[in-house]
Order: structure tokens, then sequence, then C-alpha cells
């Protein structure tokens, strides 16, 4: 299970494919070492909306921008820690920035009208040369001149002569120093062509030299992105989608905002389709903003853990036993039981590792920043405003709250959560909702936008504070999220500073009106062609790091009914992996979730992991249709759901038993299958409280035909009761990442409108980085960069 963070708890740490960095040990704390939290003032820097009218991207006549990513500089509103730097600091980014602008963070925002198409042409204009985000100076060593990027991850540079190369990069043999930062924009929400969509694998090397980028991904077409704009009003967002080092770039400022307007809801106080004048808060009431978490040095850079000493790396590495380089002596050897303190299952960590730099599990900054400014303030009258809210960062569920400060209180960066403000939420990730649901506490998975109204005419001259009781570990469901006790100051996000009441006329009763006259001429989605049961599951890597994982609950099969057989290679074959594909897989595996172009399809997501985790489908948005509890044989241990070797099962429930996964280098890890109850025998078709639990397989010919083909039916005792979720969950909106809780089953539903080449992931981005991510083929036989299609190797296809 992933353990609960003991964040400035000296670890030490390992590394096989690793670069070995043992630099003196220095105790003095410098510039280069981490900034601690305590020293900024909170609510000082005022932060902008990113709608301002100053802070958007233009078009020409045409529709058309050119958008450069580069390397620039950021006061976020530090203040000066030793002497270090200006008197406010300044942060090294890598941003998006028009020609001849200055790179910003975040990039500044895009906003269209639905049907009108755009295109923007992305350029890498970061030079070759070390990449941005450096290690720090701590209590274990000087770090600050090593880059944290994890080599032993699959990621783009890892592919070696998969890619293609131009100019002076040597493709077999890929650095930041000769090829640059690989980069690809994501256009997050946005139903895109799969060649403009941003994919992992289709990333591309510096422009600086060339024209041409100097590499270019495996799936690379073009740089030049259209986007057709088809969708209902809504705020999506962008951001880089590199292969393995997505969090990375993302964390270095690559992620802005994209609005998509129409006639419902145009960015403009009006009269709705309802008749009564709705009055959404418009213009300079309607604020956009990015929450995201940080750690930074003490000289305003960017602070990224990876090295022994550094926050979590006890925690995913030292106290777990990890060997990232089990083949070499260790250099370097340090025997200091605190670094595992009040970490459970700790007690006999390893007194000799080896550092890295290396990927951890998670991540939880101790900064919270809204629109690259950390802790700001938001002068505001009294009156409705409408908040456009992203949650971008890493791993953080946010549980949103809003709070009256005590203005006799000798501390106004404090309030009783209990004095908390109800607030609406009309929409999410996807548009506008069936109906405005009033909360108190809304809960934002990472990558997910919401839509909401906040009045604040009652709160003339005082102050409200965002606050966010997600608490600094891992979601597991339970709020309040435990706090880390080093970090004081993360439960708060912003304040709004409320100035003189101002009449408004927005009405609450009339959008409710419009929301339901829009969802009435919503065209519905039919039944499902496909019911797909995808799974999710923590494994470790071949060093033993926690490695959270996709995959399916039966054995995988394509929408013919044809079985998908693991490859017949003999590394599988070595790990026992024959037959047909079920339970844990990685990224370069034969393809398994293969819709078919213009199907429906229901996906149920069963998560066999001890976390939450954030489930985005590329291309599609989709409903979320409810929630089952997994029903577990009675005799499986309830924290791995597996039974003792010298047990039988009960037979009531599903259970899983270990199984070997292939990494991207050949190297095995650990991960599980799922066992269903009498295996050989599904049963007779029952009713177990979903709407779809059927798996159709419509063997459709080339002419249209329809040939013959089977389904398959679980035993109802698989499945336990249904439920919907409330407060503080609102899903009553199209969305696009979906809060998939342990033990349970997430059911979606979603139509596939276009072909080709798309993902699957979780949104929690150190885990997609890590592998949990898999390639999505929407229509026809699909074949990956290896040469395996859809179905495996020829050699070892099977039929059902």
């Amino acid at each position: 299970m992933i353990l609960h963070w003991s964040f400035f708890k000296t670890g030490l740490v390992l590394a096989g494919t690793f670069i070995l960095l043992f630099p003196g040990a220095r105790a003095q704390v410098d510039c280069s070492a981490q900034r601690v939290p305590k020293k900024e003032d909170l609510f000082q820097a005022t932060v902008p909306s990113a709608l301002d009218p100053t802070f958007r991207f233009n078009f020409d006549s045409g529709n058309k921008a050119t958008i450069e990513i580069r390397e620039g500089t950021h006061k976020a509103g530090l203040s000066q820690v030793d002497g270090c730097g200006e008197p406010e600091p300044v942060t090294k980014i890598y941003g998006y920035a028009a020609e001849g602008e200055n790179a910003t963070w975040p990039g500044k925002t895009f906003e269209v009208t639905k049907t009108v198409p755009h295109q923007v042409t992305w350029v890498n204009k970061i030079a070759p040369g070390p990449y941005i985000l450096t290690g720090a100076n701590n209590s274990v060593g000087d770090f600050s001149n090593y880059s944290v990027v994890d080599e032993s991850l699959h990621w783009a540079y890892s592919l070696g002569g998969n890619s293609k190369c131009s100019g002076s990069c040597d493709c077999s043999n890929p650095t930041f120093e000769t090829c640059g930062v690989p980069i690809v924009t994501h256009l997050h929400g946005g139903q895109t062509d799969f060649k403009n969509d941003g994919n992992p694998e289709f990333f591309f090397g510096s422009q600086v030299i060339k024209k041409l980028p100097l590499i270019r991904g495996p799936e690379y077409n073009t740089n030049i992105y259209r986007y057709a704009n088809n969708l209902d009003a809504t705020s999506i967002w962008y951001h880089d989608h590199s292969l393995g080092i997505t969090r990375l770039n993302v964390y270095a400022g690559l992620a802005g905002f994209y609005f998509v307007r129409d006639t419902h809801d145009t960015g403009k106080e009006g009269t709705g389709l309802a008749g009564e004048p709705v009055n959404l808060p418009a213009g300079e009431y309607e604020v956009a903003l990015a929450i995201q978490d940080r750690f930074f040095k003490n000289n305003g850079e960017f602070l990224y853990p990876a090295f022994p000493g550094d926050p979590g790396y006890a925690d995913f590495i030292t106290c777990r036993g990890v060997n990232l380089n089990p083949d070499q002596t260790p250099p370097f050897t340090v025997a200091d039981e605190k670094q595992c303190a009040n970490v459970p299952g700790c007690n006999d960590f390893p007194e000799s590792l080896t550092c890295g730099p290396t990927a951890l599990t998670e991540f939880f900054g101790d900064h919270m920043v809204v629109n690259g400014k950390i802790w700001p303030k938001m002068e505001v009258y009294g009156r409705h405003y409408r908040l456009r809210l992203l949650n971008g960062c890493d791993s953080r569920f946010l549980a949103v709250q809003f709070c009256i400060a005590d203005p006799s209180a000798a501390d106004l960066n404090v309030c009783d959560s209990s004095d908390r403000i109800s607030f609406n939420v009309i929409g999410g990730d996807q548009g506008l909702a069936s109906e405005a649901t009033q909360v108190e506490t809304l809960l934002m998975e990472t990558g997910s936008r919401y839509d909401i109204i906040l009045n604040f005419e009652m709160y003339a001259g005082g102050r409200i504070i965002m606050m966010n009781i997600g608490g600094d570990v891992p979601f597991g469901g339970v709020l309040p999220g435990e706090p880390n006790p080093n970090f004081e100051f993360t439960n708060r996000i912003m304040a709004f500073d409320v100035g003189d009441v101002q009449g408004d006329n927005f009405n609450l009763t009339a959008l409710d009106k419009e929301l339901g006259v829009i969802e009435a001429a919503r065209t519905p989605l039919g039944d499902p062609d496909y019911i797909r049961k995808v799974a999710l599951f923590e494994g470790t890597d071949e060093f033993g790091r926690l490695q959270p994982l996709l995959g399916t609950v039966m054995p995988a099969s394509t929408w013919q009914g044809r079985i998908i057989n693991w490859p017949n290679e003999q590394v599988y074959r070595d790990a026992n992996l024959i037959g047909p594909m079920q339970g844990t897989m990685t990224w370069h595996e034969p393809i398994t979730e293969n819709p078919q172009l213009n199907s429906v399809e229901v996906w149920e997501i069963w998560n066999f992991s001890p976390d939450a985790h954030p489930i985005h489908l590329h291309l599609v948005k989709f409903e979320v249709l409810g929630r089952q509890n997994i029903t577990y044989v009675s005799n499986a241990d309830d924290e791995n759901h597996m039974i003792r070797d010298t047990e039988e099962p009960e037979g009531d429930g599903v259970y899983l038993v270990p199984q070997n996964t292939i990494q991207h280098n050949g190297a095995v890890g650990k991960g599980f299958k799922v066992v269903l109850p009498a295996d050989e025998d599904y049963g007779e078709e029952t009713n177990v409280g979903v709407e779809y639990v059927e798996n159709h397989f419509k063997d459709i010919q080339h002419n249209g035909a329809v040939g013959k083909g089977f389904k398959v039916v679980l035993k109802n005792y698989t499945y336990g009761n249904s439920f919907n979720l409330d407060e503080p969950y609102v899903e009553n909106h199209f969305k696009d990442i979906v809060t998939a809780l342990p033990d349970q089953i997430t059911l979606i539903k979603m139509e596939f409108t276009k072909f080709g080449r798309y993902v699957w992931h979780c949104h929690i981005l150190s885990h997609e980085d890590h592998e949990m991510m898999r390639v999505m083929f929407v229509g026809g036989n699909p074949s990956g960069t290896n040469g395996r299609n859809l179905r495996g190797n020829a050699e070892n296809e099977g039929e059902a």
C-alpha cells in the first residue's frame, strides 16, 4: 500500500540504470536549499484572473496562431531568504508564449467559439542544454547541479532508434544537450483528431537550430494542430504530455486554460433560451483560477523531489527497501533510523542505499499556488462571481471550502472551518450541469475543472479564504484528509478581500430553467455496444518502487470477441505470461482497448488499489452512471485482496493473485491478476443493480451485416451494492476525468466519435509517467511501433 508521507525526514537511496551521484554532504543551508513555507507572507501577492483580457493568446484573421515553448522567468510572490536572489526571487520556468512575447506561467488563455475551427502551430524554442529542474542542497548532499529526470523510466529518450531524427541529433542516444527537451501539447478535453491530440508518442525536440525538430517521437506527424472546437461551452486546458516527463514539464510551467463559448454561454451577461435573464457573472466577474502546488528553493528555483534527503524520498524509496542499483556495491552508506520515524512498517529499512535521481510515486508540494502566485489574494466586490477552477496539481485531490476570516482575530490568514459558505456548482469538465448543486465542500480530482457561483455580498469589508481539507497524502475517499505536520499552510489556497457591495442581477432560478432547456436539447447516448471491464492495480517495478498500473478484469478481447494473447516472446514466456492477456499491463504491450468507431461503451473501472485514481480518457466526454462496491471472497486479506496459499477461495467474490509485469526494457516487475468466481462458468444473467452488466460482442461484417457473437455475464455476487456519490462529489455534467475510489467499480458511458490512436490513463501525473497509461485505438486493427497489433503476435493468436 502507499505509505503516508514523512516529509523532511531524510532518506537515502539507490539507482540501477541511474546516474550515481554522491557529492560531499554539506550541513549548512544555502540558496539552493529547500525553502521553508513559514518564511512566506500569506495572501500578499495579488493574483490576476486567467480570463483577464490582457492575458489571452490572439489568433490572426484566419484563426491561426503560432505559440512557442521556451525558457523564461517568473515571479511567484516569494519572499527573500538569507539574501538569496532579488528582493522577490525569480523562478526559472518553461512556458508558452506568442512570437515576440515572454513565456508565462501559466500559459495565456485561449478563448474560442463552438464549431469555429482554429489552428495552433506549436514551436519548441527551448535550446538544447541541461534540463531546467535540478536537485537541492539538503542534509544528504548537494544535488543542485544534477537533473531530476529519471532515465530509468519508459520515457521519450528511452525509445532510442524508434524515434526520427534530423540535423545533429543522434536518435540512438538522444540527450537534452543534443536534441533539446521533448515536448508535445495536449488539449485536455478537446475531442481532437488523434494526429492533433498531443499524445505522448507524438513528442518532438528543439527547433532552435533548424525548423524541423531535432528529434521526433515514433508517432510524430506534425506540430501544426487543428482544433475543431466542436464542444459545448466549457473550460478545458492545455498542457505538456511528453512521454515519461509530463509531470516534470507541467511542473516547470507548461499548462494553461482554453475556453469554449457557445450560444448558451457566451461569456457575457444576458437572457437565456428559457426567456428569463440569467445574467451569469461575466467580464471581470468571471474569474479563472489554476490551482497547483510546488516546492521551491531559497533562491526561487523550483525544487522537484528526486534525491536522498528530498521530501517523500524516505517514504517511497528508503523505507520500502527499494534497491535502485542491485548489481553494484553501494558507494554511500548511512545508518539513521530517524529518517523512517513515524512511518508504518519502516523499522528494518536497509542501511546501505544508493542514490537517484528517481521518480517518486506521488508528489505533494508545501506551497499552494494559484495562477503562478503562492497563497495569493484577490480583491472582489460584494456580489456574485463565477469562478472557473482547475486542479492542476500532480497528485493532490482538492476538497475546496470557503470560510470567513474572523475580523477580530490577530491573524486574518486563518478562519474557523466550521463557518463555511455554501456555493453553487453549475458545471464542470465538459460544460454546464443538468442543474445547479449547492454544496459547502467540493472534491476536485487532479486535472478536473469545476464551474461555481459564489456570492460575496454578505461579506463586504471582510476576507473569505478558499480552504482545502484534502490533506497531504494520497486520497482514499476519506475527508478531511490527513495533514502533513510539516506543511503548515496547505489547508489554505488563497484569500478574497471583499470590497463594497455592488448589486448584480444573477438569477439562480432562471439559470436552473436554462440548464433544464440545455439538458432537454441534448441527444442522449444510446444503449451500449460493449461493456468493458478495466482495472486499476498497485504493483512494483523491477527495483521494487511502487508502480500503479492499468489492466483488465477479464481476459482481453477485441470488440468482435477475439481473445488477445500475450506476445509470443521469450521474455513473456519466462515471466509465465502465456495465453490471454489479463490483469496488470504496461504501456508498450498489445492494445486491449479498441472501441469501434461511433460505438457507445460502458466502462466498469474496478479499483483494486488502496487509493483513489482520477481516470482520464482522451477524445471522449462521458456520463458517470454510478458506482458499486467490489465483493471480495470472504477469506481474502483485507489489505491486498489475496488468499493464503494454504486456503481455497470461498467462491463468493473476486480475489487477486500475483502476476509478473514486463517493463519497457524487458525487466520484470510485480503485478496482479483478477480471479473471478467460478471462472469457468460465468453463470446466468442476473440483475445486479446497474443499468448495464452484459458484455455484447457483435460480429459486424465489412458490409455492415451482423454475424454471430457471444456475451459474457458475471455472477451477481462479484458486485456489491449500487450507489451514487453525494457532496463533496458533483457529477451531474459530462466529464472527462472521474474519481475511481478504492474497492469500488465506477461506471462511465461514452461514444467514440473519431478514429485513431489515443490514450487513457490516471491523471496523477507521477502515475502516468510510471506506466499507469495505456494506448486506446478507436476503429480498425491498430498496430504499435513495436510491430504488435491489437491481437498480439500472429504466432500466438487465439480465438474465443
